[in-house]
């Protein structure tokens, strides 16, 4: 009596060490994809080590590279690394191989190299269909252009129409006969760097493209294992442009508290290089909540509003720094008192200046420009090269000519950018350029894509939390405590007018002008 057929299904099957190739294959058909072989179970049980079971896992027959053809073009290792093209393609093999829509264009530009102020002349795609995109993308592995369009086309479609348009993609050689193992080499390469990216986007569709990765590569040497062990283990996950070492988040001393309280005359007592370290290290853990994806999408400007949002917490924190300057000033006693302040915020600026934190430099001169702070005219107390030291700080920061002298400092690890800068060129982009180009919203404007994508990595957001000054911590607590004791902008001009009154000689020659008493104290001050 015959027994039972049993039913075939596909598994991640491992083989030992030293077995190979005919038997093991056909062992592969007949295990499950979710109840581990009995292979896999031996294999389980002698790993010693989490790094031993991820090793076993991966090496299959001592490599750990998928194959994907004969002779492949691209190096695509499994160890979270992106894929690198060995035999790259040509821009002119991409077009002549490329299978594209009508819509697809390319024009000549003029591009300078870094290192070289000569502009060279290259061939750059300027539009197409979603699919076609995906498909000059899919020939040049690790490069900006595929960054860039794994990071942009947020702004165009959801990560569900994204994934459809891979398919149909592949869908149009099969259907013209044309897939071969080249091709299937670019397409799995273009799916493992979106994976290996931006996993995260791929949360609600894990089972979706393991079936199509399952279904299409799996002929090809772990290739099915890879994706597999990318999608669910979730301690071998690539963390990806977005996930960054924050620091931990700084609490506040209850000791401090209880001690004594604290005053702005406080900050007298530390160094300006000390209180720029540590107000450098506050705003440091705050960009590191910052993902790019926030300022992707058409209604990142309404997120950036919201209380949760982290871009919302960095404008309250601008405002924050700025009014904390202007009130430590205004309410020192006497003019000798505001004098020194306003020299410790001068030297302040200076040293943020010099640790690369542009963001709260700006901030402090936001302070040290508000006009209950200009009217006591101390800038006539403190000494001639503090005097030509914030001018040339300011002279950098100028929202002159759109940040141009700005945009001229060289870029150095680690930073934190003048975000207002950012913010502005994104809004012009988002609402000065088109996402399609034609009134069916097909052809989509891959310029404007590439040049969203290109001004947000320019942020360095995961380079902007890698300082490692040391937390003062009487210093840190000092701070946290007067900014939270910031007066509103309206509240400090008052106190400025009581305690600095406008001066009698100015009231008569203001009134024999024949302006009233409101519009007086206006024009003296």
């Amino acid at each position: 009596m015959q027994g039972k057929k049993r039913k075939s299904s596909w598994a991640l099957f491992v083989p030992l060490e030293g077995q190979h190739s005919e038997r093991g294959l056909e062992r592969q058909e007949s295990c499950s994809i979710f109840t581990p072989a009995p292979r896999i179970r031996k294999v389980i049980k002698k790993a010693r080590s989490e790094e031993d079971l991820r090793q076993r896992h991966l090496s299959v027959d001592g490599f750990e590279k998928v194959a994907i053809g004969d002779s492949p073009r691209f190096a695509i290792s499994c160890s979270r690394i992106l894929p690198i093209a060995v035999r790259p393609y040509t821009t002119q093999e991409a077009q002549n191989t490329a299978l594209v829509s009508h819509y697809f264009r390319m024009e000549h530009t003029c591009v300078s190299t870094k290192g070289n102020t000569e502009e060279v002349e290259q061939k750059v795609v300027s539009q197409g269909i979603l699919e076609d995109i995906i498909e000059w993308c899919s020939f040049f592995p690790g490069t900006t252009l595929v960054n860039n369009v794994l990071l942009g086309y947020r702004n165009l479609v959801a990560a569900k129409e994204f994934f459809a348009a891979i398919v149909n993609q592949r869908k149009k050689y099969k259907t013209a006969r044309l897939l071969d193992d080249s091709v299937e080499e670019r397409f799995y390469a273009f799916l493992l760097q979106w994976i290996l990216l931006w996993e995260s986007d791929l949360q609600d569709m894990y089972e979706d493209v393991f079936c199509f990765v399952r279904l299409c590569f799996k002929a090809y040497h772990n290739a099915v294992s890879y994706i597999n062990l990318l999608l669910t283990d979730s301690d071998y996950r690539s963390p990806g442009f977005i996930a960054l070492n924050s620091h931990s988040k700084i609490k506040v001393r209850k000791s401090l508290q209880q001690r004594r309280k604290v005053q702005f005359i406080d900050l007298l007592n530390f160094k300006a290089d000390t209180l720029a370290k540590q107000l450098t290290m506050l705003e440091s853990n705050m960009m590191s909540q910052v993902s790019v994806t926030d300022f992707v999408g058409r209604d990142w400007s309404k997120r950036a509003k919201q209380d949760s949002s982290p871009l919302k917490a960095l404008s309250d924190h601008f405002n924050r720094v700025s009014l904390w300057t202007s009130t430590a000033i205004v309410l020192c006693h006497g003019e000798r008192k505001q004098a020194r302040m306003y020299s410790k915020f001068v030297r302040l600026a200076k040293k943020l200046f010099h640790h690369r934190n542009y963001s709260s430099c700006c901030q402090v001169l936001v302070g040290l420009e508000d006009a209950s702070v200009t009217r006591l005219k101390l800038i006539e107390y403190i000494p001639h090269d503090l005097v030509l030291t914030l001018e040339e700080i300011k002279s950098h920061l100028s929202p002159i000519d759109n940040y141009a002298e700005y945009r001229k400092i060289k870029t150095i690890i680690p930073c934190i950018p003048l975000l207002p800068v950012v913010l502005r060129d994104l809004t012009y982009m988002y609402d000065a350029m088109p996402d399609y180009i034609d009134e069916e919203n097909a052809v989509v404007n891959l310029l404007k894509l590439q040049r969203i994508a290109s001004t947000i990595y320019d942020v360095n957001l995961w380079n902007c939390c890698k300082y490692t000054f040391t937390i003062n911590e009487d210093c840190k607590d000092v701070l946290l405590f007067t900014l939270a004791m910031a007066q509103g902008r309206e509240e400090i001009y008052e106190y400025c007018l009581r305690s600095h009154p406008v001066r009698k000689k100015r009231m008569r020659r203001a009134s024999t002008c024949g302006y009233n008493t409101k519009s007086c104290n206006s024009y003296s001050e």
